[in-house]
């Protein structure tokens, strides 16, 4: 059996019934149990670890599940089976596996870098409640530790089991910043020669151009035309390159100038490492202000930082 995220989704929503958490004491005396045996059903296991009231036997029943959705046992027609190719401790295969599950699922968003003991911390708040159980396991097993009510502290053994929060120097910042600008560079000299291969017969050829270099404040890079019997600019392009996954940064001046150009205004995404193969075309957006702003289900905002001005009129 292979464990699927939509399985494991599904798993998280019955363990949220679970009235305690599954102890590492517990799984490793039940997976001895089945280790030992050459496969043993719901009954017969039931019978050695004697649940002595009906919400033992359905805790019982969920660390069953959790094990195997974890691929620790595998249940082949009602018969438990301890997984051949587990030759370590159970616990520590499940903590890697419960680790990489909860980083999947909710990402880098949980975390949280302290600059005084360079350390990360989980923060408790953002793990949701579905998802609790999964934290309750890794603090029973000693991986998380309450450093306040709202940090969990990644014991030192595993922090490798976590991603950590991208800390970056000024100078990695600094060039960071020099290779989008490299990136953006080459997207625009692909685009601007792209339109004048696209209106190599116009007469106004020579009124292509980048306008970005003469006015960072334009809202846009590039004018151009839309057909080649244009007689004067009407293409208003803002160019945006990227690397292998479609995302860029679009500011609120380039947005205002694109509501007011409305369809004479078009975004040119240009992947940069394959702009050079031969018969690449840009991603062209006709009229941003309502493709993208007005689409949520394609394109997802994603607020990076917002400015606030004081207002000299309140308190």
């Amino acid at each position: 059996m292979r464990t699927s995220s939509a399985s494991l989704r599904t798993m998280s929503i019955d363990l949220k019934k679970c009235e305690r958490p599954i102890s590492s004491g517990e799984i490793n005396g039940l997976c001895e149990i089945i280790r030992k045996s050459p496969g043993l059903s719901e009954k017969e296991i039931r019978r050695i670890w004697k649940p002595a009231k009906a919400e033992e036997e359905q805790h019982l029943l969920m660390t069953l599940s959790f094990l195997v959705q974890f691929e620790i046992i595998r249940d082949e027609a009602d018969t438990y089976y301890f997984s051949d190719d587990i030759l370590e401790d159970p616990n520590e295969v499940l903590i890697k596996k419960v680790a990489k599950f909860l980083c999947s699922e909710l990402g880098e968003g949980i975390f949280h870098y302290d600059y005084l003991c360079r350390r990360h911390f989980l923060i408790n708040s953002k793990i949701p409640t579905a998802f609790s159980f999964f934290r309750n396991y890794l603090i029973d097993a000693a991986v998380l530790s309450q450093r306040t009510v709202n940090e969990l502290i990644v014991s030192e053994k595993y922090e490798d089991l976590f991603p950590k929060r991208n800390v970056k120097s000024e100078f990695q910042l600094e060039e960071e910043l020099k290779r989008k600008k490299d990136i953006g560079d080459k997207a625009e000299k692909f685009v601007l020669q792209y339109e004048k291969d696209r209106l190599k017969d116009s007469p106004l050829i020579s009124n292509v151009r980048i306008i970005s270099k003469e006015d960072v404040t334009a809202g846009f890079d590039i004018i151009s035309f839309d057909n080649v019997s244009d007689k004067f600019e009407n293409r208003f392009i803002e160019v945006k390159g990227f690397l292998k996954e479609i995302r860029f940064f679009w500011s609120t001046n380039e947005i205002s100038i694109a509501k007011k150009l409305g369809q004479k205004y078009h975004i040119y995404l240009v992947d940069v490492e394959e702009m050079d193969q031969d018969g690449y075309e840009p991603t062209i957006l006709d009229d941003p202000a309502n493709a993208v702003l007005l689409n949520p289900a394609c394109w997802i905002p994603t607020c990076c930082s917002i400015e606030f001005k004081k207002n000299n009129y309140g308190q």
